[in-house]
């Protein structure tokens, strides 16, 4: 296996439940669902530490607006909150090979994707980010109909920042299209491929005739 991690980025309606179960066709391969993003915020967290960590020696005295900053434990701070997310949400079960899980929450200025990414690699080992387009106009429709109400620019350049990223980095980043491997899941290959991960299309097969959905509340669509 060329990865250790393999991370989903998409945006909601995006066949991405689909992925995640054909992802886990590969032997030794746990890719999760949803977490509403706790990863995220983590790193949102450690860009905030690091805000503080820069008025930290200034921050003595009690006239000072960031006063008690020198006192953050900024580093270990961090690094806790991350072993929690690393133990308690992404704990793969016993002799699991390549982990990770799948997001749809990245409707995110391009920079502050690209800095995610960054941050993942930076942090889990070997790090490979997976983003699943769809056509726009179905993935517009489609929440519409289950009634998530989204900006139809911001999907739209959720897609571009896709398209863009998996161009500029292909070392570690790889595009696949619903409609593509929904009509031939030879598409896939490539992306199998990438991970050096064995492809099985009689399991392929089996897993795209099995429904593939998320039915919970409607923050989390699929």
């Amino acid at each position: 296996m060329n990865f250790d991690h393999a991370f989903i980025i998409t945006y909601g309606r995006s066949g991405s439940t689909l992925l995640q179960g054909l992802l886990n066709t590969i032997p030794g391969a746990e890719i999760r669902g949803e977490n509403a993003n706790l990863l995220f915020f983590i790193y949102k967290i450690s860009e905030g530490l690091q805000i503080c960590k820069r008025q930290k020696a200034a921050a003595t005295d009690s006239t000072h607006p960031w006063f008690g900053a020198d006192r953050i434990p900024f580093d270990t701070y961090h690094r806790d909150t991350l072993d929690l997310f690393k133990r308690d949400v992404l704990a793969p079960r016993e002799g699991r090979s390549l982990i990770g899980f799948k997001e749809i929450r990245f409707q995110i200025p391009y920079p502050q994707l690209a800095g995610y990414i960054d941050y993942l690699r930076a942090n889990f080992s070997r790090t490979a980010i997976i983003f699943n387009t769809r056509a726009l106009d179905a993935v517009i429709e489609s929440n519409r109909k289950a009634k998530h109400f989204v900006v139809e620019d911001k999907v739209r350049e959720a897609d571009a920042n896709f398209r863009r990223l998996a161009e500029e980095r292909p070392d570690h980043c790889y595009r696949v299209h619903y409609d593509d491997y929904t009509a031939d899941p030879e598409a896939l290959r490539g992306l199998f491929d990438f991970l050096g991960a064995p492809f099985d299309m009689e399991r392929i097969q089996e897993t795209m005739a099995q429904t593939h959905s998320v039915r919970t509340s409607t923050v989390s669509t699929n």
